[in-house]
């Protein structure tokens, strides 16, 4: 049986979280209203109505030639500069997100996390490609964890959780903990059990997930 990773290490992870998401500006985007980041004394950058539109026509060549590393760099320079707002870009920065979830959904996952990741490694303030590249992650871990590779779907369910803490890996963690914690049961190792599930302790899962460890729990 693979073991569950170490409780030192979950709470580094944990307290890499916190601090990501301190500095985030960003909350759930389903529930927000808005796709515009408030961040503290930033300044919008002048510029001349010729110049903005020359960035325009970039960044919408780049969604065209699915060309993401020049798209997610001229999105940076869009963030850079305030402009993040205004219509203009952002109906480009939406356009090119609805396909990318369109890819997802489609079962494309490979182009769809290609299009997430190289764009949220050059404009991590994009919270549009964040939650794909979020949504990438957890396919991948659920995917491993139905083939029973547990080591792999805890590897995504930590990089989910160290951008952030969302339901997309701290339900997946908990499931991996669940099934760990079934295999030492099965090993005759109770105490192994309590200890991998008590790792879910502080983690804010499923309803249905929290009922099942603590069913489990109150059997060991």
């Amino acid at each position: 049986m693979k073991k569950s990773a170490p409780p030192k290490l979950f709470l580094a992870v944990a307290a890499m979280t916190i601090i990501s998401f301190a500095f985030s500006a960003c909350t759930n985007p389903q529930a927000q209203n808005s796709s515009v980041l408030t961040v503290p004394g930033k300044q919008k950058k002048t510029a001349t109505p010729e110049e903005k539109k020359a960035l325009q026509d970039q960044l919408q060549k780049a969604a065209d030639s699915k060309d993401y590393a020049a798209f997610g760099g001229l999105l940076a320079q869009v963030y850079a500069n305030g402009w993040e707002g205004e219509d203009d870009f952002r109906k480009i920065e939406s356009g090119l997100y609805v396909k990318g979830t369109e890819l997802f959904v489609a079962g494309k996952l490979d182009e769809a996390a290609k299009m997430a990741d190289t764009i949220y490694a050059k404009v991590y303030e994009s919270w549009r490609f964040k939650y794909l590249r979020i949504r990438c992650l957890q396919k991948y871990g659920q995917n491993a964890f139905d083939k029973g590779d547990l080591a792999t779907a805890q590897k995504y369910a930590m990089q989910i959780m160290s951008i952030e803490f969302r339901p997309e890996g701290v339900n997946l963690m908990a499931k991996i903990f669940i099934k760990q914690a079934q295999d030492a049961i099965k090993n005759g190792d109770k105490a192994l059990a309590k200890k991998i599930l008590m790792q879910s302790n502080e983690m804010e899962i499923d309803p249905a997930l929290r009922k099942q460890i603590d069913d489990m729990m109150k059997n060991l």
